[in-house]
C-alpha cells in the first residue's frame, strides 16, 4: 500500500502529469458522459412518442433502430439523407481542391501580381461563417418557381435560374466547396512553395511537356496535401448544417444533419439520437 501511495505521490509531483489527468478528467465529463446519455436516449422511449410506441416514458426499446435502420419508410428517414450527405460532401471536396488548388497553382508557379493581398483575401471565405456566403447565394440565384419573390439575378437579367441551380445538391456543395477552399490552399500552397524545384526544372531541360510534368512531378509530390484537404473537408462538410438549411429547405432536400435537426424537434427524438451515433461513428472512422 505504501509503495502504490509513493508512485502515486511521485506521478502526480510532476506538473505535466496533473495537466494529464485535469484534461482526461474534462474530456471524460464533456466527451464521455454525453456519449453515454446518447447512447441511453437512443433506446429509451422520450415523452414525445409515448402515444406512438404505446410504452411508458423511459422504458427500454429497440424501435429506434429499427425504425432508422430497418423499417419501411427507412429510405427518407435515414438512406436518403445519408446519400444526399455523400453527394454533397464529396462535391465540396472537388470544389475546394479546384479552386483552393489552382490559387495555390497561381500563387506559388505563376508571375500573379498583388499575390500578398489575394493569399489574404482567399482565406476570407473560411473566416466569414457559411451561412452568410448561402445566404447570399440564394438572395442572388433563387427563383420565383419556389422562392416567390426572384433573386437578384434574375430581377437583373429576367432569366428563371432552374431549381438544380438555386437550390438542392449543386449550390450546397458548391457554396461549402468555397468556405472550406482555403484549406486546400493553405495546404497545396505549403507544398508547392517548399518543394524542390530540381525535378521540375531537370524534366524541363528534357524538353518535358508542361502536362507531363503536372503529372509525373508536381502532383505525385502534392498528393498527400491533396488527401489531408479531403479528409478535412469532407468531415467538415458532413457535419454542416447551416448550409444544408438555407439552400435545402426549399425544396426539401435533407441531409443527415438537417435530418437530425428535424427529427429531435419533432415526434421522435430517439430517432435523431439515433441519426446523430450514426454521425459520431462516420466521424471516428474518417
Amino acid at each position: 500500500m505504501q509503495r502504490i501511495l509513493y508512485r502515486v505521490r511521485r506521478f502526480f509531483s510532476k506538473p505535466y502529469n496533473v495537466i494529464l489527468v485535469a484534461m482526461c478528467v474534462v474530456l471524460a465529463y464533456l466527451t464521455l458522459l454525453p456519449m453515454l446519455s446518447m447512447i441511453k436516449d437512443t433506446v429509451t422511449v422520450h415523452v414525445a412518442e409515448t402515444m406512438r410506441l404505446k410504452k411508458p416514458v423511459g422504458s427500454f426499446t429497440w424501435g429506434h433502430w429499427r425504425k432508422v435502420l430497418f423499417d419501411a419508410n427507412s429510405l427518407s428517414i435515414f438512406y436518403r439523407p445519408f446519400w444526399n450527405s455523400l453527394v454533397t460532401s464529396l462535391g465540396a471536396c472537388l470544389f475546394s481542391l479546384l479552386f483552393g488548388g489552382f490559387f495555390a497553382w497561381l500563387v506559388t508557379r505563376t508571375n500573379l501580381r498583388w499575390k500578398r493581398p489575394l493569399s489574404a483575401l482567399f482565406i476570407f471565405p473560411y473566416i466569414m461563417p457559411s451561412w452568410t456566403i448561402a445566404l447570399a447565394w440564394y438572395n442572388v440565384f433563387k427563383n420565383t418557381v419556389v422562392g416567390g419573390v426572384p433573386g437578384f439575378f434574375t430581377a437583373v437579367t429576367g432569366l428563371e435560374t432552374p431549381n438544380w441551380f438555386a437550390y438542392g445538391a449543386f449550390p450546397i456543395a458548391l457554396v461549402t466547396g468555397i468556405h472550406y477552399s482555403p484549406f486546400a490552399y493553405i495546404m497545396i500552397g505549403g507544398i508547392l512553395r517548399n518543394m524542390d524545384a530540381n525535378l521540375e526544372e531537370a524534366a524541363m531541360m528534357l524538353h518535358a511537356s508542361q502536362g507531363r510534368i503536372m503529372r509525373k512531378i508536381t502532383i505525385p509530390m502534392v498528393l498527400p496535401a491533396i488527401l489531408s484537404t479531403f479528409l478535412l473537408v469532407f468531415s467538415s462538410a458532413m457535419s454542416s448544417f447551416a448550409v444544408p438549411q438555407f439552400l435545402g429547405l426549399p425544396v426539401r432536400y435533407q441531409v443527415l444533419t438537417t435530418q437530425l435537426f428535424r427529427t429531435l424537434n419533432g415526434l421522435n427524438p430517439g430517432q435523431g439520437y439515433c441519426i446523430a451515433m450514426v454521425m459520431i461513428l462516420l466521424g471516428v472512422a474518417i
